[in-house]
């Protein structure tokens, strides 16, 4: 997977700096935070977990998570309204049938 992101100059400073310590392009340097912070590291490419012992509900907690890694702030921003007007409606008819709100 390749993924786009914006760093600022001072950001895109420190990972090169970091890369050049390390005697790696920074793409590499920035592959291997990645794989430092993920939970199993790069065992996960070198080992796919099989998919009959793998909660399904966590995978697709896991798949959520990296849907909304790659939306921008507008989409971001628009899910939240989305959410909560429907959220305000419904308050509205639990608010009128005398239930307790979300």
């Amino acid at each position: 997977m390749t993924i786009i992101i914006d760093v600022t100059p001072g950001e895109e400073v420190w990972l090169s700096d970091q890369a050049k310590k390390q005697g790696v392009q920074p793409a590499e340097n920035i592959k291997q935070l990645i794989d430092a912070q993920l939970p199993g590291g790069a065992e996960l490419e070198a080992s796919p977990p099989d998919r009959e012992s793998t909660d399904p509900t966590a995978a697709l907690f896991a798949q959520w998570a990296i849907e909304d890694a790659g939306r921008t702030e507008a989409e971001a921003a628009a899910d939240d309204k989305l959410w909560n007007e429907f959220e305000q409606r419904i308050n509205e008819t639990r608010r009128a049938s005398g239930m307790r709100l979300l």
